[in-house]
């Protein structure tokens, strides 16, 4: 037979300095109360939850739930601090403010900045302009780092902001460099001009294009503690030098050299060549 305290309409009020519901035999507590302090729940005589100066602690994990498909779970994690998690078929975890959902993560990790169902790893929207700050003092360094499992900086975009420089590293190295007035430097970290491009005992830069066949331009060290030079590639190739779409020079395959047109010079004239054959189109 169950036993009840009642009041029935009224008010029931149970005075105690120290209050203590147990099993009926004693050994287990259930609730605690004292007077003037903590109110404590347990379960199978382990305490759960317990009211505090600040606040209130839960031992063990803590579950929302909507009774029916979702639930939150929030509890420690050991080591690695506290987790809060989801479960649910295709549940998301979202946080916001004002009752405004702002930060997402969807069931497969994705992450969204007011963007409720993103696309990519992580989606930031703003409806007029989007940005990412990324900061540090005014002497320090700002910076976005490309990994691997094998490298922590195989890729690297950075700036110095105690000289307000840009760099771009690829493979563990710098390969550009932006100054703060505009100068770019390719493999050279301080440009004296607004393009500096660096590359020793080969060619530094490579112009053209391969309509009728591969015609470049080469620009830099022609050889090994070379002096640097122009190198024209291709089958036949000659080198032009033009004036408003208008040729004044070439210089042929074979070293023949023609003026705006005309056959190369021969012996004693103030220009000669010994190039052979006529002048190259």
């Amino acid at each position: 037979t169950a036993n009840k305290i009642e009041s029935g309409s009224n008010t029931l009020y149970i005075a105690a300095n120290d209050l203590q519901i147990t099993n009926a035999g004693i050994t287990e507590a259930c609730l605690k109360t004292f007077a003037d302090g903590a109110v404590e729940l347990y379960y199978d005589n382990s305490k759960k939850f317990e009211t505090t100066t600040s606040g209130a602690t839960v031992t063990g994990a803590l579950r929302v739930t909507d009774a029916s498909t979702y639930t939150v779970d929030v509890a420690a994690n050991g080591n690695a601090g506290a987790l809060i998690s989801t479960l649910g078929s295709s549940a998301t975890l979202a946080l916001g403010t004002n009752s405004t959902e702002i930060l997402t993560i969807a069931a497969d990790g994705k992450v969204g900045i007011n963007q409720t169902s993103p696309n990519r790893d992580l989606s930031v929207y703003n409806a007029s302009n989007a940005g990412v700050e990324i900061k540090s003092g005014t002497t320090g360094q700002s910076s976005v780092f490309f990994t691997d499992t094998a490298d922590s900086n195989i890729g690297m975009i950075g700036y110095f902001h105690s000289d307000n420089s840009m760099f771009f590293r690829t493979n563990d190295a710098e390969a550009v460099r932006i100054t703060s007035d505009g100068k770019i430097g390719i493999n050279e970290t301080n440009p004296d001009l607004l393009l500096h491009v660096k590359n020793d005992n080969s060619p530094a830069v490579k112009f053209g294009g391969e309509g009728g066949g591969e015609y470049y331009l080469e620009i830099g060290q022609l050889g090994t503690n070379g002096s640097p030079g122009l190198n024209a590639t291709g089958t036949s190739a000659s080198m032009k030098f033009q004036v408003n779409g208008t040729p004044y020079v070439r210089i042929g395959p074979r070293g023949q050299i023609g003026f705006s047109g005309s056959n190369y010079g021969t012996s004693g004239q103030v220009l000669t060549s010994n190039g052979s054959g006529s002048a190259p189109t």
